[in-house]
């Protein structure tokens, strides 16, 4: 699915906010660069705002968040594509991540399921990282990844 980029008006996020859509994924530009990719779960003008005191940007687009969507897993595919200057990287990426996935391994969900929610969390995560999540090995992470794959089809 192709996800369009909108130039924001406070006009339109109201009418968002009242059709119940809260959560979107904001770009800054300057100059027609993205250069900065963040994300608001509710209060898009004001989390905008934070920004003006600290990054130049003359222009922002958003993409709106339908509640069943991952807000997280969008905002690394936009970062990854458009490698934005301003962006840097969290020293505490991989405690959150993990905080995330134990939390994860908790739940009572299939291994395909498991497998599929902790790429989501973390794409760049290994395969021999997984299996030793899961204490599996990594034949039976490439199984289950390949038998979910087939399963969508």
């Amino acid at each position: 699915m192709r996800r369009t980029y909108k130039v924001l008006s406070i006009a339109s996020i109201i009418k968002l906010n009242n059709e119940g859509i809260d959560k979107f994924v904001y770009l800054l530009s300057k100059n027609n660069e993205i250069v900065y990719v963040g994300q608001s779960n509710g209060y898009l003008l004001s989390r905008i705002s934070t920004h003006l005191k600290d990054k130049d940007f003359d222009k922002v687009y958003y993409i709106a968040v339908k509640p069943k969507d991952d807000l997280n897993a969008l905002e690394r595919t936009i970062i990854s594509k458009y490698n934005p200057k301003l962006n840097t990287v969290n020293k505490n990426h991989s405690s959150i991540h993990m905080t995330a996935i134990k939390g994860l391994l908790k739940r009572n969900l299939r291994t395909s399921a498991k497998i599929k929610k902790i790429r989501e969390i973390d794409p760049e995560i290994s395969t021999r990282a997984i299996a030793d999540l899961l204490n599996v090995t990594p034949r039976c992470i490439r199984y289950h990844a390949g038998k979910s794959k087939r399963s969508k089809v």
